[in-house]
């Protein structure tokens, strides 16, 4: 019988030891790195036509940053240059929101959208500008004491406020990321892979599922934070949406073997960091993933912006890119036999008075004219002074403002080299620089100042 009782003891207390199934899942960020950590890096979303996307942006400085190439809408396999995509910049360690019209983009030429290779691609906004801050990118996953998950979202699109940062923490990937993904089989290195999803951040976005977060960030010495990656797409197996699946796994494009592509399309510095000081991104601009050449049976990749159902908002600047619209009108019975031959009598006639009035308005307009030539030509053999005809005519140009006499080589613009230069004209800069930043790719090497724990996202 003490056999028996100490046999079911020792039961009891192997049961209260062991880890829950819960215990083992990923935790939300604790001591090891606070939001506050995360609130120092520089982060930003894509907005579209004055719509909020979960699209994340990984910000190389304050005119350029790169994204999933999915977020973008593509036309016969072209960026659609008619939407109107903006780069919104969070406060960073600064305090200095943005807001920027995309000038530019550039899709990876290796971008297949199918396997999601190389799903990436270069925005740029704010050109004309100069580096007045920029993000380190982390580079040699293997050196990486952790990974940070961060979903951003904009509680107020037009007064630029962001919302608390909502934060995660994992480990790296595990087997299930490589039984869901065959271009995470093929590329490990280049992604990070996560299990963990959080709640939309507001029921107006459209979707009642949860979400990916939108970027992943490298923690060093347990409380530095940097820049790696944004999300790519998600694996779902057994499911169509995020509502209901069997297994999920979310993948990020990992930035540091695109910076020499990043590089390469702007000619300047990009910066990273590495743990040993050793370690350096890879230097092709041309660098591309390996694409798989087998597929998942039974499994469903979403990708992109995933907020898709939610309203269009308009944002103040669009009514700029002067595009139309189309509406629709409620519904309604169509018209009678009678109606429509009543309408199209009423048709004909207003047709009829519109053409006679218009021929009698062209002859009594062409006989004022013709009357009111010759009244100005006896006029002007009587008055005419070359002198004060000059004069009149530099008066005039003057009250144009602009205009220029014939051959005078004024500045007067046409309409299209004006609205030209109006989107040329980059937003004001986040804020000015202490001193001017020299650029030299060579010397892109992490910083030394990280000994003298001083944060290394701030201003060389």
């Amino acid at each position: 019988m003490a056999v028996f009782g100490l046999l079911l003891l020792l039961v009891l207390s192997a049961a209260v030891a062991a880890p829950s199934a819960a215990s083992v899942l990923p935790r939300q960020l604790q001591s090891r790195a606070s939001a506050s950590d995360i609130f120092k890096v520089k982060g930003g979303l894509l907005v579209k036509n004055g719509k909020q996307t979960s699209c994340g942006l990984g910000i190389l400085d304050n005119m350029a940053a790169l994204i999933s190439a999915d977020c973008l809408d593509f036309v016969n396999g072209k960026v659609d240059l008619s939407l109107h995509y903006e780069a919104f910049v969070d406060a960073g360690y600064d305090g200095a929101t943005g807001r920027y019209m995309v000038q530019n983009i550039t899709v990876h030429p290796s971008y297949d959208s199918k396997t999601k290779a190389n799903n990436i691609a270069l925005i740029e906004y704010n050109r004309g500008s100069k580096v007045l801050w920029y993000n380190y990118n982390a580079v040699g996953p293997g050196n990486w004491d952790g990974y940070v998950y961060v979903q951003r979202y904009l509680s107020d699109i037009d007064g630029m406020a962001w919302a608390t940062p909502k934060v995660y923490s994992q480990g790296s990937g595990d087997l299930a990321c490589l039984q869901l993904s065959t271009v995470y089989k093929g590329n490990s290195k280049g992604f990070a892979c996560s299990s963990g999803l959080v709640p939309a951040p507001s029921s107006s976005l459209g979707t009642s599922c949860n979400v990916p977060y939108q970027m992943v960030y490298a923690t060093f010495s347990g409380t530095y934070v940097y820049q790696a990656g944004f999300f790519s797409h998600v694996v779902l197996e057994d499911g169509k949406d995020l509502c209901k699946y069997s297994r999920q796994r979310s993948y990020f494009t990992l930035i540091s073997d695109y910076l020499a592509f990043a590089n390469s399309v702007l000619d300047r510095t990009v910066y990273y960091y590495n743990k040993d000081n050793t370690t350096k991104p890879q230097s092709d601009p041309e660098y591309a993933m390996t694409k798989p050449s087998t597929t998942v049976v039974s499994v469903v990749m979403l990708s992109g912006n995933m907020y898709p159902k939610q309203p269009s908002t308009p944002s103040p600047t669009s009514a700029l890119l002067s595009r139309t619209s189309t509406s629709t009108s409620p519904t309604s019975n169509p018209p009678s036999e009678e109606q429509q031959e009543s309408n199209s009598g009423l048709s004909k006639r207003s047709i009829a008075i519109v053409a006679a009035c218009s021929a009698v308005g062209s002859l009594l307009l062409a006989v004022g004219v013709f009357f009111l030539v010759r009244w100005w030509r006896g006029h002007l053999k009587r008055t005419r002074d070359p002198y004060k005809e000059t004069a009149a005519q530099e008066i005039l140009a003057n009250d144009l403002g602009g205009a220029s006499m014939p051959g005078g080589g004024g500045n007067l613009r046409s309409m299209t080299e004006i609205v030209d230069m109006a989107y040329a004209m980059p937003p004001p800069p986040a804020y000015p620089a202490n001193e001017p930043q020299v650029l030299v790719v060579e010397e892109a090497q992490s910083p030394n100042s990280l000994v003298s724990n001083e944060y290394p996202n701030e201003k060389s």
